[in-house]
């Protein structure tokens, strides 16, 4: 056993385009290698307890790819064991997409950003549902903040880190708001000492 994410991900034809484009050298060895990605280290756990949002891909009965948009507070996705992350289904637009296609291949693929450290992570697991009325509390992630239908589970398959060429650097509202902050402050403690270097002359 090597690299979890990989082996799952490194087909028989993904391995013949990597050699079409003289890029399997890269990935040599790694079922040789010992087991890496099979379960959330301390970097994963952090990494997404600071997530306010991820894409999340299902696999529909017609092998169309679905993908979606999940946003929350930071902490709303949250890892309970090392190979298990939870996160609670908002009420949304009614489509139920995501829901109907685990209901026939539970197989998903969450895509994580950190935009702002460009920096991202590649997560596939098997999903499974469990009632909001019924659900256990899990730690102190804020799952109440909005209306809350179900929780999804996510049972670990493998992981991988990206590397953060091409990822935009960008920076969340309330960053930005404190980033301004403080430079208001400056030009208002400015202000004040100019006027009374005018008040002064």
């Amino acid at each position: 056993m090597g690299h979890r994410f990989h082996e799952a991900a490194f087909t028989d034809a993904v391995l013949a385009a990597q050699a079409d484009h003289g890029r399997a050298s890269a990935h040599a060895g790694l079922d040789q290698a010992p087991v890496y990605g099979g379960e959330f280290g301390e970097a994963e756990v952090e990494f997404i307890a600071a997530r306010d949002s991820f894409y999340l891909a299902t696999l529909g009965e017609g092998d169309w790819p679905y993908v979606q948009h999940r946003g929350g507070p930071v902490g709303f996705v949250e890892v309970i064991d090392p190979q298990t992350l939870v996160f609670p289904d908002y009420r949304g637009n009614g489509r139920s997409v995501s829901l109907g296609n685990i209901a026939q291949n539970p197989r998903v693929c969450i895509f994580m950003v950190d935009y702002e450290r460009r920096t991202r992570l590649k997560i596939m697991g098997a999903a499974s549902l469990v009632d909001a009325s019924h659900a256990p509390p899990f730690g102190k992630a804020p799952f109440n903040i909005k209306p809350t239908e179900r929780h999804w589970m996510i049972k670990l398959e493998g992981f991988d880190w990206n590397r953060r060429q091409y990822i935009p650097r960008r920076f969340s509202e309330d960053r930005v708001r404190r980033m301004v902050g403080s430079l208001q402050e400056q030009i208002r403690v400015l202000k004040h000492k100019v006027s009374a270097l005018q008040r002064a002359q």
